[in-house]
């Protein structure tokens, strides 16, 4: 008896140290990587908590400078990793919390801190800590920016976007190149500057609004459709939908570009610009969930 009552003792002074431990914390600038890129490159970039902000600048140098914010955990719950892939043109740089897998194009997992040796582990914790990137990328280099928990923007970039979150809106503003751009709840807003050969457009939410803004003389083949919401397009393209579920397809011009957006609850629109285009390194417009 006198053994367990002090093995129950033992137990509640180290879980007490423990969480003595922990306190609010943050790191503005936890972690900097720079390095010149060659047009054509792709940058990957992965968090699993925490947003991403992706600027065009002038010049020939990408910059990546990410932060750690913690309530009830430790700055060393997260740590940073760089590695490259195929021809060492695909850089990935990533948030790693304990069991976040790897750092390259399969096997990343986003914020995980359960291992199999946590269910051995007396002192198992979890953690609150969030990780945001900030970027910088000159012309001629592609972006792939995933989170789960966060908003993605892009502004400026011209050659290609690839953005993906989960909980949170994605931006991507004066950009070019093929574009991919998807969240499962938040909104999605896309203006797109230039446009060359058959790049499609990709905007897809689930519990959102997806608003695409593109030059007047865009060609190609158009899919809009919101399950439960309304469509509206400023482009010449017939509704196809009943009810509640509001579907346009139609094309327009001979270009093989395919334009899809969707979303299941919320609404779709896709206007023509002639907008000037906004330099790169401008301020990226504030979205909202």
């Amino acid at each position: 008896m006198r053994y367990r009552v002090g093995a129950l003792a033992l137990v509640t002074l180290l879980a007490l140290v423990v969480s003595g431990c922990r306190r609010a914390g943050s790191e503005p600038e936890a972690f900097v990587w720079t390095e010149q890129l060659a047009p054509g490159s792709v940058l990957h970039l992965r968090t699993g908590t925490g947003g991403i902000t992706v600027t065009a600048v002038p010049g020939s140098t990408a910059r990546v400078t990410a932060n750690r914010v913690w309530h009830k955990g430790r700055s060393r719950d997260i740590n940073f990793q760089v590695t490259r892939a195929g021809d060492q043109n695909d850089i990935y740089v990533c948030a790693m919390w304990r069991a976040s897998g790897r750092c390259s194009g399969s096997g990343y997992r986003g914020k995980r801190v359960d291992t199999f040796l946590s269910f051995f582990s007396l002192l198992h914790r979890t953690t609150d800590a969030s990780s945001s990137f900030n970027v910088e990328v000159p012309a001629g280099v592609t972006i792939d920016a995933w989170t789960t928990n966060g908003g993605v923007s892009v502004a400026g970039v011209r050659s290609g976007v690839n953005a993906r979150t989960v909980n949170g809106s994605v931006a991507a503003i004066d950009v070019g190149g093929r574009l991919n751009l998807s969240t499962t709840s938040g909104n999605v807003r896309v203006r797109v500057a230039t446009l060359d050969g058959v790049d499609s457009i990709r905007a897809i939410t689930v519990h959102g609004t997806v608003h695409a803004e593109l030059p007047e003389n865009t060609q190609g083949e158009f899919d809009l459709s919101a399950n439960n919401g309304a469509v509206h397009s400023d482009f010449p393209i017939a509704s196809a939908g009943t009810g509640r579920r509001q579907h346009f397809t139609g094309r327009i011009g001979d270009a093989a570009r395919f334009v899809r957006l969707r979303t299941l609850t919320g609404s779709v629109s896709l206007v023509k610009t002639t907008a000037p285009v906004v330099a790169p390194g401008a301020l990226l417009p504030s979205i909202s969930r």
